[in-house]
């Protein structure tokens, strides 16, 4: 039996917390969410994730900050940022923090999935 790969979702939007959640689970994933920056990035620290899909504006503790010391631990820590910011600005700064893609709101189910 082949173990499901593993996925952190941190955004502290319940709606689309919940939906994401939905979504992977749907799709034969094991999931696991946090609404706040500091405790999201506690648990990817504790724990092993296949990926960590990130909102950049977070309680306490932004996605740049979380993507770049999980960057620190572990260049290969797939990261993806989901997030409103959708500046050109704002995607290299994601990128330069160590994500492995960048995805803005609204964003397609199908597409997310895929990447």
């Amino acid at each position: 039996m082949q173990e499901k790969l593993k996925i952190l979702i941190v955004e502290d939007e319940e709606p689309i917390r919940r939906g994401l959640l939905d979504l992977f689970v749907f799709h034969g994933y094991e999931v696991e969410t946090e609404s706040d920056g500091a405790r999201g990035l506690e648990r990817a620290l504790r724990n092993s994730f296949d990926l960590v899909i990130l909102d950049v504006m977070l309680p306490s503790l932004d996605g740049y900050s979380i993507c770049n010391q999980l960057r620190e631990k572990s260049r290969s820590q797939a990261i993806i940022l989901l997030t409103a910011k959708a500046s050109e600005e704002d995607i290299i700064t994601g990128l330069t923090f160590g994500a492995d893609d960048y995805v803005t709101k609204p964003f397609s189910v199908r597409q997310l999935v895929l990447r």
